[in-house]
């Protein structure tokens, strides 16, 4: 087991982020002797495991993840196959060190920047076992002491995004326990309520008897925090059912069973005082003399009993016996630097002399009871910011629980019915076949009109370009030939044959400007010279010499010239609509606009005229039919807006790239 733990455990390398060399911190001699000392606790482990390790170890994006105990075993391969991070995690371990020196002489924020030193080590080379396991867990403990609520919702939201990420599922559901707490501290029950639910489900799902003791123990605070007293002993009573399991399977010694009991009845003593019932409290308080014989009570903790302690007293009024316990408690709490039980512990020996009516005593700590108060709920408000922060990536979380836990119950549900199902499903997938298929065939075909109509329209273009050529260059050419012949001739004597040279010049002139309107109409020679703009602008002053109708036309954002089929296609598009005009609108006034976009071409043309029924089957006409033709080859769109006595608006959006 171990051997396989060691193998995938061991592929120590990640990516090396840039950041500060925390290393100058310590002098050199101290990493080097640190990192000696982790060299020689790797010594005592066999070699040839680990060089196996070694050898099988070639993912170099794994990141470091340890083992309380055996992490040190895994460090061969980082100092053989990365020093570098061998290094770093000498200077991690340095950095922890110094913290615990801090912590035991009570310097808290000693203790906690070098911690926060620690994470940001820890985070920069992806030491994800220290962070989650050691660091962060460590912090809580230093802000909770402090009553730093809001550092404690940051620091654990961002360790269960990193432990759900890493599935690392014991400290998700840590976190989940922790962040439930600090929604309790906040009287946010709702919420409290959801996360201690959500520990209690992850904490079955793992089986742990262990967390899902801790989980009964939530829930029992829970509801002593809304003064529901009897639910909270019911889960006091659950958890510890769930110890002395653990004792008789031998999970956890009888010292720690002590330890927990003792915590437990300390709990229930606090519910039955909020039922007032103090004789039954006063039952699960222990003796001063067999509270210190307890061993591994912390010190909160045991600040905690005492002030419980002095509380049943009081409740009994017996102030003496109540201010013995309570100063213990005061003593401890303060020793601990734990405000929040400071604050009760006063506030109890306030009333204590207040029983024994010294009321310059009582009004002395009643006083120091309001100054710690205010000082704890002053911290709190500014803290409100940063825990705002906090909430909403709680409430980010809490998002992401919800929809994970709907998911469940979705696929439960599906389950239910998976036999229906899978008949339902094949048979929509033979016909989703059939009609792919179809759709296949049918985009075939269009495809292929398509590109046949795109090719009728291209040989169009160009039959038409080479007829406009053809006709002003031969044609034209010879009408002109013809004329320079005829003027060449002699004056004759006689007026009427004067006459008909001059009249057959006359028909001459006629009809080399015909040739030269029918060629301009078939590709006019200024749209590939000028491009589209000029030829459109030479086009409808023609139009306007010609005919009765006025047409106002503006271009925008035409700096540079589009390609040449496109500048065709647009030129016919909008010739077909001002020649239906022409023909059928009887218009006097008519308005073209071009605006030229990042992607597209945007046409409008409106008009007067008298209009026309969109709905007419004249709308198939040639005119309108090559407009709609053109317009669906360049996989543009055509909106037509006309009624009769109206006018008409056309509005096309002409793709290009």
């Amino acid at each position: 087991m171990l051997k396989s733990a060691l193998i995938i455990f061991g592929c120590l390398l990640g990516t090396i982020s840039p950041g500060q060399d925390l290393s100058q911190i310590f002098s050199k001699n101290e990493i080097e002797k640190q990192q000696q000392q982790i060299k020689t606790v790797i010594a005592e482990y066999e070699q040839p495991l680990l060089n196996e390790v070694q050898k099988q170890c070639t993912k170099k994006e794994h990141e470091g993840i340890f083992d309380t105990l055996l992490k040190m075993s895994y460090y061969p391969l980082a100092i053989n196959y990365n020093s570098f991070l061998f290094s770093k995690y000498s200077v991690l371990t340095l950095l922890l060190r110094k913290n615990m020196i801090y912590y035991y002489k009570k310097q808290y924020d000693s203790s906690l920047h070098y911690l926060q030193l620690a994470l940001q080590l820890a985070l920069q080379y992806k030491f994800v076992y220290d962070d989650l396991h050691q660091i962060r867990p460590a912090i809580n403990n230093l802000y909770f002491l402090s009553g730093n609520l809001a550092g404690v919702l940051k620091t654990s939201t961002e360790g269960l995004i990193t432990a759900e990420k890493n599935k690392d599922k014991k400290q998700a559901a840590h976190f989940t326990n922790v962040i439930g707490h600090v929604h309790l501290k906040y009287k946010n029950f709702k919420e409290a309520t959801s996360y201690f639910e959500s520990y209690n489900t992850q904490t079955q799902a793992m089986a742990n008897k262990l967390f899902m003791a801790h989980a009964q123990l939530n829930l029992a605070e829970l509801f002593m925090a809304q003064n529901d007293a009897d639910k909270s002993i019911y889960h006091l009573n659950l958890s510890k059912n769930l110890y002395t399991q653990l004792t008789q399977e031998g999970k956890i010694n009888k010292a720690t069973l002590s330890t927990r009991t003792l915590h437990i009845n300390y709990k229930i003593a606090e519910a039955l005082l909020l039922k007032k019932d103090c004789n039954n409290a006063l039952t699960y308080i222990v003796s001063d003399a067999a509270l210190d014989t307890i061993q591994n009570v912390n010190g909160y903790d045991l600040a905690s009993y005492y002030i419980i302690a002095g509380s049943v007293y009081n409740c009994l009024n017996q102030p003496v016996d109540a201010i013995k316990h309570l100063r213990n408690g005061l003593q401890k709490s303060m020793l601990e630097k734990h405000a929040e039980y400071t604050r009760d512990a006063l506030e109890q020996i306030a009333i204590a002399y207040s029983k024994l009516q010294q009321f310059d005593s009582a009004w002395k700590y009643n006083e120091l009871y309001k100054q710690m108060r205010n000082s704890i709920e002053n911290s709190r408000n500014e803290n409100d910011l940063f825990q705002k922060e906090a909430v909403m990536r709680l409430e980010l979380e809490q998002q992401k629980y919800n929809a994970a836990l709907a998911k469940q119950k979705m696929f439960r549900n599906i389950l239910g019915v998976l036999l229906i199902c899978i008949f339902l499903f094949a048979l929509l997938l033979y016909n989703r076949y059939r009609l792919k298929q179809k759709n296949i065939l049918q985009q075939q075909e269009n495809k292929q009109q398509q590109e046949l109509l795109a090719t009728a329209l291209s040989v169009q273009d160009q039959e038409r370009k080479r007829i406009a050529q053809d006709l002003h260059d031969g044609l034209g050419s010879l009408l002109s030939a013809v004329k320079l012949k005829i003027s060449d001739l002699p004056v004759p004597q006689q007026p009427y044959e004067l006459e008909k040279i001059e009249a057959s010049i006359h028909l001459l002139d006629e009809a080399m400007l015909e040739m030269k309107n029918i060629s301009y109409d078939m590709m006019p020679a200024t749209l590939s010279k000028l491009g589209l703009t000029a030829a459109l602008q030479n086009l409808f002053n023609r139009i306007s010499s010609k005919n009765k109708l006025q047409i106002q036309y503006h271009h925008f954002g035409f700096k540079e010239r589009l390609d040449e089929q496109t500048e065709l296609n647009i030129y016919r598009i909008v010739l077909e609509c001002i020649n239906n005009t022409v023909k059928h609108a009887g218009a006097a006034n008519a308005a073209v606009q071009l605006i030229k976009h990042d992607d597209y071409i945007n046409i409008v043309i409106e008009d007067d005229g008298k209009g026309f029924d969109t709905a007419h089957p004249s709308l198939t006409g040639n005119g309108l039919h090559n407009i709609f033709t053109r317009v669906q080859n360049r996989k543009g769109s055509i909106d037509i807006d006309s009624k009769p006595g109206n006018g008409t608006s056309i509005i096309i959006d002409i793709p290009y790239s």
